[in-house]
């Protein structure tokens, strides 16, 4: 489990080996993590603030530990930070 500073702008990259490089490069960040997005929005007054933590799982082959580990580990640090709704984005 990861976090970051959402008042930050991030270097994040996909370097996971299940990446269809044939038919995306995934170089555009903000398609699969859209904290750009979401701060534009939050300043248009469209959503509410931000939380101050975006949040990141490991790619992990087992169900069950991503529902039972990084998903509660996921909702204590949402809680933590009082945020009232998550975008979840699939990388």
């Amino acid at each position: 489990m990861y976090s970051g500073d959402t008042c930050e702008d991030h270097d994040l990259r996909v370097s996971h080996i299940g990446i269809d490089r044939k038919h995306t490069t995934a170089t555009d960040s903000n398609t699969w993590f859209p904290l750009k997005q979401m701060k534009r929005l939050a300043s248009e007054g469209v959503i509410g603030e931000l939380a101050p933590r975006f949040y990141g799982a490991p790619t992990n082959r087992s169900q069950k530990t991503t529902i039972e580990q990084d998903c509660v580990e996921i909702l204590a640090r949402v809680r933590e930070d009082g945020a009232d709704a998550a975008v979840l984005v699939a990388n």
